[in-house]
């Protein structure tokens, strides 16, 4: 028989090495941004090239009326929607609005992430419009002078 090789696996290694390797991995997951192309084969229905860029939880592939206003994205700027459901209920008394949930705000989400920009979201609605913004895909914290000016407007 040959001689074995010494183990040289993570129990060897420097405590600080084993602490911090998958940390940084793990950060560098999370801070990975969508490729426009990753985000274009989702709105299709197919599977992105990359790990971790959608989820069979939440949808993604678009209908052809919801394609439309997504072409409409990528050259304004921003999402516009209509609904002609007004709120009803405990919510629409408190004047709580809950942000749209579906397949085309979920991708156009995703494309505002991949070109880094915040993602605006207009809902217009048979009495009032809802203006939607998410600062999240600019992937900068948010300080407190941002957020006093906005409250301004």
């Amino acid at each position: 028989l040959a001689p074995r090789a010494p183990f040289t696996g993570p129990a060897l290694r420097p405590a600080a090495q084993r602490r911090t390797a998958p940390r940084v991995f793990a950060a560098a997951a999370r801070t990975a941004r969508p490729t426009l192309d990753d985000v274009d084969r989702l709105s299709r229905g197919q599977a992105a090239k990359r790990r971790g860029t959608g989820s069979r939880a939440v949808p993604h592939h678009l209908h052809l009326d919801e394609r439309k206003n997504f072409d409409l994205l990528k050259t304004r700027g921003y999402l516009e929607t209509t609904t002609t459901a007004p709120l009803s209920g405990p919510a629409a008394a408190a004047g709580a609005a809950t942000p749209p949930v579906g397949a085309l705000p979920n991708i156009a989400r995703q494309w505002c992430d991949a070109k880094g920009q915040p993602f605006i979201h207009i809902v217009k609605g048979p009495r009032y419009d809802q203006v939607w913004v998410d600062f999240s895909p600019l992937r900068a914290p948010v300080g407190e002078a941002a957020l006093r000016r906005l409250a301004e407007l």
